[in-house]
C-alpha cells in the first residue's frame, strides 16, 4: 500500500525478469495485470484459479459467474416443473411416470445457490453549489526545516474537475492538501478558495476519527443522528448488526477507511480532498468508491498510487517531483503516453543542442566553455538567454575574453557558423576572419 508508482514499476520490472515462483497478496489491479501470470480467487469459502493477469481474470470470472447463474436458474426451473408434474400426477393414471420423475429428481446433483458478496450502497444528496473557481494556488512554497518541498507551485481548479495528484513519496503531495485545508501554512505564495466551498478531507492517517468511540457513536455524535438513522447509513458501508458497536480503535484498516468515508460523504462537501483513499480497501469497496466518485457532482483532488483507480476516476493528472508540478490533461494512461512524448521531445532538443555544441567545438571555442554548455539541464536556458549568434559575434569582438579563458593577444580564426535559434536560421559571414584580442 505504501509503495509509490516509480517503486511499483521497478518491482514489476524485477518480477518480470525473475525466474522463480512468486505468490503475492494484492488489491493493486494494475500491478496484478503487469506482474501476475495467474490469479487465485478466494471467495465464499471456495478457491478458483485463473490464467493471466487481473483483466483476463475479471473477464473469465464474470463469464463463469454468468454461466453458473444461468445454469442454476435453468436447473431451478426444471426442478419446479418436475415437482409440479409429480404433485399433479402422483395419484392418477400417470403415477408411474410421476414416481420415475421423482427418482430422477432424487438423483439430480443440485447446484449450490450462487452467493453474491455484499456490496456498498449509497444515496446521498447532491452537494451545494459553489463558485466556478474552486481553488487558486499561486507561487506557493513549502519546506520542512531546511528541506525545500516545493516552490513556485501554481494550481487552478474549476468546479466539477476530478484531479489525480501523483509523485514519489516525500514529494509534497500530502503537504499540498494540508495547505489547502489550512492545517499547514505555506512559506510564501497565495492559496485562495472560492466562494461557498465546503471541503471534505480524507486523511490517510485517519486522525479525525475518535478511537475511543464506537462506529455508531462516531457517526451519530458527529452528525446528531438518531440510532436508527445512523444504523441505516452505516449499513450502506457494510456495518451491520453488532458491527456498529465495534470500537473505532479495534477496526481493521479497511473498516477504518469505510468509517472515514462515511463521515466525509455525510458532510455534504462540494470539494473532496482524498489522501490515498484506496489503501486498505478490498476490490469491491474500491470499485464502490470509484462508482461513487464517478457520480459525484462536486470537485475532487485525490492523491493515489493506485493506477487503475487513477485511470478509472480522474480527468487531469498533476505530477509533483523535484519541487515542481507538471500537468497532464487526461487520466493515468494519458499521463504515461504524454510523459513519454515530452521526454522524446526533450531528447530530440538535447540532440539538436549537442549538434550545436559540435559546431562550437569546430569553431575553436575552448573546451571548458563547451562543457559548461553541455550540462543537459542548463543548456536550453543558456541558449535562450544568450543566442549562439551573440556568443560568436562577441567572441570576435573580444568581450568574452575573460569568460572563455583566452589569453590576451590570441588570434582566433572563426569559420562560417550555421545554426538556428528559435526556428530562425543565422549565417555568419565571418570567413577566415582574424581578430587580435
Amino acid at each position: 500500500n505504501d509503495l509509490d508508482i516509480p517503486t511499483m514499476t521497478i518491482l514489476e520490472d524485477y518480477l518480470d525478469s525473475f525466474s522463480g515462483i512468486v505468490i503475492t497478496v494484492s488489491h493493486d489491479r494494475y500491478f496484478l495485470d503487469a506482474a501476475a501470470t495467474g490469479i487465485i480467487d478466494l471467495e465464499n469459502h471456495h478457491i478458483r484459479s485463473f490464467r493471466g493477469g487481473y483483466s483476463r481474470y475479471l473477464e473469465t470470472k464474470t463469464n463463469q459467474d454468468k454461466a453458473y447463474q444461468k445454469a442454476y436458474d435453468k436447473q431451478q426451473e426444471h426442478i419446479k416443473e418436475t415437482e409440479e408434474y409429480i404433485r399433479r400426477y402422483k395419484a392418477g393414471i400417470k403415477a408411474k411416470q410421476a414416481r420415475g420423475r421423482q427418482s430422477q429428481l432424487n438423483r439430480l446433483e443440485r447446484l449450490d445457490k450462487p452467493v453474491h458478496q455484499a456490496t456498498l450502497r449509497f444515496h446521498f444528496d447532491p452537494p451545494q453549489e459553489c463558485a466556478e473557481k474552486v481553488l487558486d494556488i499561486v507561487r506557493a512554497k513549502a519546506s520542512y526545516k531546511d528541506h525545500l518541498i516545493f516552490e513556485d507551485l501554481n494550481l487552478h481548479i474549476k468546479k466539477g474537475e476530478v484531479l489525480g495528484l501523483i509523485g514519489p513519496n516525500g514529494a509534497g503531495k500530502t503537504t499540498l492538501l494540508k495547505l489547502v485545508t489550512g492545517e499547514k501554512t505555506a512559506d510564501s505564495g497565495i492559496i485562495q478558495l472560492g466562494n461557498n466551498v465546503k471541503m471534505g478531507y480524507y486523511s490517510q492517517e485517519q486522525e479525525r476519527l475518535h478511537p475511543e468511540l464506537s462506529v455508531l457513536d462516531e457517526v451519530r455524535d458527529t452528525f446528531n443522528f438518531g440510532e436508527k438513522e445512523a444504523r441505516n447509513i452505516l449499513g450502506m458501508f457494510l456495518f451491520r448488526g453488532d458491527d456498529v458497536f465495534k470500537q473505532v480503535a479495534m477496526l481493521s484498516g479497511g473498516e477504518k477507511v469505510r468509517c472515514m468515508l462515511s463521515r466525509m460523504m455525510l458532510s455534504s462537501a462540494n470539494v473532496l480532498l482524498l489522501d490515498q483513499p484506496t489503501n486498505h480497501l478490498d476490490l469491491r469497496a474500491t470499485e464502490w468508491l470509484e462508482e461513487y466518485l464517478d457520480r459525484y457532482k462536486g470537485t475532487v483532488l485525490a492523491i493515489s498510487h493506485d493506477r487503475w483507480f487513477l485511470d478509472r476516476v480522474v480527468r487531469r493528472v498533476i505530477e509533483i517531483h523535484d519541487g515542481k508540478a507538471e500537468f497532464y490533461a487526461g487520466n493515468y494512461s494519458f499521463y504515461v503516453e504524454e510523459k513519454e512524448r515530452r521526454y522524446e521531445e526533450k531528447l530530440k532538443q538535447y540532440e539538436k543542442e549537442q549538434a550545436k555544441i559540435e559546431q562550437l567545438e569546430k569553431a575553436g571555442v575552448p573546451t571548458h566553455f563547451v562543457e559548461e554548455l553541455s550540462d543537459r539541464e542548463t543548456l536550453v536556458k543558456k541558449v535562450e538567454i544568450v543566442p549562439l549568434e551573440v556568443i560568436i559575434r562577441n567572441v570576435a569582438a573580444g568581450s568574452f575574453t575573460k569568460r572563455l579563458g583566452v589569453p590576451e593577444g590570441t588570434v582566433l580564426k572563426i569559420p562560417t557558423i550555421e545554426f538556428s535559434y528559435k526556428n530562425d536560421e543565422y549565417h555568419d559571414p565571418l570567413i577566415n576572419h582574424y581578430h587580435a584580442l
